[in-house]
């Protein structure tokens, strides 16, 4: 959309996260937001995973953008990784820290809206944590993450 001459004159960057942590954060955002009725009607961490994930169910997988990769997000139809660097959510001050320094800004990241809940771990079974890997298996090789 910008053209190619002026994409290969910019820093490109992103920022990826663990995809089991960024579900558990999505289900509480949903929560929080009432997305789908979720704070009318709650339904179980563990089976919303399901419902979206392993079975995409249209009351819950209603925005299916939401629910792509990190990989989709940032690559092409080939698989080839767009971007200059990837700065990882769990190292994100540093991260951002480095893209500043390279392009000369001495900009620092506020930390806003930060969520409150149990490590991520603790919201999986078995089940679900292989539902999540199977889905991401993209971000997961690319990034390098692990459960």
């Amino acid at each position: 959309m910008v053209g190619r001459k002026r994409w290969e004159q910019c820093l490109i960057f992103t920022i990826v996260r663990n995809p089991w942590d960024k579900v558990v954060s999505q289900y509480h955002y949903r929560l929080k937001t009432n997305q789908t009725e979720m704070s009318d009607i709650p339904i179980p961490f563990n089976e919303w995973v399901q419902r979206v994930f392993g079975e995409q169910d249209p009351l819950y997988y209603n925005f299916p953008k939401m629910f792509m990769t990190q990989t989709e997000w940032i690559a092409d139809t080939d698989g080839r990784i767009l971007v200059d660097e990837i700065v990882r959510f769990e190292n994100l001050d540093e991260g951002f820290a480095r893209v500043m320094h390279k392009i000369g800004k001495g900009v620092t990241l506020p930390h806003l809206r930060k969520s409150k809940h149990d490590h991520y771990r603790d919201y999986y079974d078995t089940e679900t944590a292989a539902i999540i890997h199977n889905y991401f298996k993209k971000d997961i090789d690319n990034f390098g993450y692990t459960f």
